[in-house]
């Protein structure tokens, strides 16, 4: 009897790996093998199934268990929360006996996750006893629904706050974009824990803060694969891959997150086929996401056929990922039939299914389409809803994306966004106004969706009066202005924007010092443009895109030094485009190489 005991806890330990892993064959096989399968083997197989997206077979073994104890029915309702199956999950959450902690506070979860704000206090109302965790749940649901002052509220009548507790409210501000209420939380935090520093990495690496990024890096006490995998996603996100590469390189011990993450940002680049083939032959272990890069690959090679043959006939499971990663390669080729086809062929379907065959329709113009399959889904979730929404927007049909808007159950940030941005997408300046001074909370993700509008629109006027009445006017919003006023020849207050930026602490980027380039240009300014662009490596540690040779050359073209116009493509690590030579042939010959061809040389 000890040695069947012995044997049951080791195959429950294989298959847990085998589950965290993606190896649900495998997990599957030992859990067949077990002649006496317990309770725990059980918990861990429908967890196993969960993780990588099987409901139906966790729900089928689930059901093919004559005496699940509580914690069963927990890892089977948290299994259909965390892949939305929110009706399933209430309808078994009713039939618990015996409910515990855990059971109301993963349907609380539920709540949290589907954005209805009202449903979600409605049953925080009904919890016995609520804990730490159903406080934190209810942080986190305010997060998701972009209410950051109710998370805030929350949080501060909490009893007992613990680390958890302060993460999730850092994660809240953050997820709304919130960067420098983020960073005051951070600071306030009595206690950091790796969890923290790394959500704070997190909110300045996602949000394209490469410096505050490096600098907190730096000073964390430790660091274990998520802050790797933080940097990681940072280099990979501005496009160097390189450096990610060897960043990638660096890492002591990466694992599954790690690898994804760099094969993913190699498959962006059809470039980087070689490369990406060679990181997934060398991966030991890969997951849904594993092998869904690798049909993203070769449909950003142009190969999807040769995609869609790898898929049938080297992946070893299908899973729902790798099924909808198929859906959206077809759909973004505009392959609408196939599309079509592959939905039916699942053998299951998600919600992101749904979601998937609703942006196909939607990217071919077929809004009918998209919305019969939208009224016919089994349930929505509050993506769902955004995803219709979002439709609507994109293809210009503002009416029904106002009454799409006035008919959901509830709102969030995205929700907010799209019918702000269908406003913006008809071209309708007056209406986003109207919904901006709605909104329930206005983050800088809105205020610069409504400055880059004006901005684009060529209304320099009202879009510095957004900009000046913006309370947190982050980088993103300073470079929105100096576009607008290089974009339409106002070089002037494009060099005025770039260094009233850099007085005000704000640290330029790429984008930021070409703008100020062009503003020089078009004033003539080729010392202030010599000046401004050997100040990017020394000053703002940036590497010149050829955008910023391009314009450098063309602005030495105008001023009569073709010779330093020469020199300085010639010496640049790029090889010239067409806008590049464009730029030498407005020069005017002149044999004399000037002293700011030699500063610039020198630099």
């Amino acid at each position: 009897m000890a040695k069947l005991e012995q044997d049951t806890f080791l195959a429950n330990r294989a298959i847990q790996m085998h589950g965290k892993c993606g190896r649900i064959d495998r997990a599957k096989r030992i859990f067949d093998s077990l002649t006496h399968p317990n309770v725990f083997s059980l918990n861990i197989m429908i967890s196993a199934y969960a993780q990588s997206g099987y409901v139906a077979q966790a729900k089928a073994l689930f059901d093919s268990f004559k005496f699940p104890d509580t914690v069963t029915w927990n890892a089977m309702l948290t299994a259909l929360v965390q892949e939305g199956h929110y009706e399933e999950a209430k309808e078994l959450f009713d039939r618990i006996p015996n409910r515990n902690q855990v059971s109301w506070n993963a349907m609380l979860t539920a709540y949290a996750q589907l954005g209805n704000v009202n449903e979600l206090e409605s049953f925080f109302q009904k919890l016995p006893n609520p804990n730490v965790v159903t406080w934190t749940v209810m942080v986190q649901g305010y997060a998701r629904c972009g209410r950051v002052d109710r998370a805030k509220w929350v949080f501060d009548g909490m009893p007992i706050k613990n680390v958890v507790a302060w993460t999730a409210l850092l994660s809240a501000y953050t997820q709304n974009w919130h960067i420098e209420d983020a960073k005051i939380v951070f600071d306030s935090m009595p206690v950091r824990t790796l969890v923290s520093w790394n959500a704070m990495l997190s909110s300045y690496a996602t949000s394209g803060h490469a410096f505050e990024s490096e600098n907190l890096f730096q000073n964390m006490p430790l660091h274990d694969l998520v802050s790797w995998t933080c940097m990681l996603q940072l280099h990979c996100s501005k496009g160097d891959m390189d450096r990610a590469v060897a960043f990638f390189d660096q890492i002591p011990a990466f694992d599954i997150i790690s690898s994804n993450v760099m094969l993913t940002a190699l498959t962006t680049s059809k470039d980087q086929f070689q490369k990406a083939m060679g990181l997934f032959s060398k991966m030991e272990l890969r997951d849904a996401n594993s092998w869904a890069a690798i049909l993203t690959l070769y449909t950003r090679s142009g190969e999807l056929s040769k995609g869609m043959r790898y898929f049938y006939e080297k992946m070893p499971e299908h899973s729902v990922k790798s099924w909808n990663t198929l859906l959206q390669a077809n759909a973004a080729a505009g392959n609408l039939e196939e599309v079509n086809k592959l939905f039916w062929k699942m053998p299951f379907w998600s919600l992101a299914s749904f979601c998937s065959i609703i942006v196909a329709n939607s990217c071919c113009g077929r809004l009918d389409n998209s919305r019969e399959v939208f009224t016919s889904m089994p349930e929505r979730d509050l993506v769902a809803w955004n995803v219709m929404l979002e439709s609507y927007a994109t293809n210009g049909h503002l009416e029904l994306a106002k009454n799409l808007f006035d008919s959901m159950p509830e709102w969030d940030v995205a929700s907010w966004s799209s019918l702000m941005g269908a406003f913006i997408h008809t071209g309708n300046l007056t209406g986003a106004s109207e919904i901006f001074k709605d909104l329930p909370q206005r983050s800088a993700l809105f205020w610069n969706a409504l400055l880059v509008a004006f901005a684009r629109s060529g209304d320099l006027e009202d879009a510095k009066k957004i900009f000046d009445r913006s309370p947190s006017r982050d980088l993103a919003a300073w470079n929105t202005m100096a576009a607008g006023f290089s974009q339409f020849g106002r070089g002037g207050d494009a060099l005025e924007s770039f260094h009233s930026m850099l007085l005000e602490g704000m640290r330029a980027d790429e984008i930021s010092v070409l703008h100020a380039l062009i503003g020089c240009n078009h004033l003539g300014l080729v010392e202030n443009a010599g000046r401004i662009f050997a100040s990017m490596a020394a000053d703002h540690r940036l590497a010149p895109w050829i955008e910023h040779y391009s314009v450098m050359a063309e602005a030495l073209g105008r001023s009569c030094e073709a010779g330093a116009a020469r020199e300085l493509v010639d010496s640049m690590p790029y090889f010239p485009d067409k806008k590049t030579l464009g730029g030498l042939e407005t020069s005017k010959l002149n044999p004399t190489v000037s002293k700011l061809a030699c500063f610039l040389n020198e630099s």
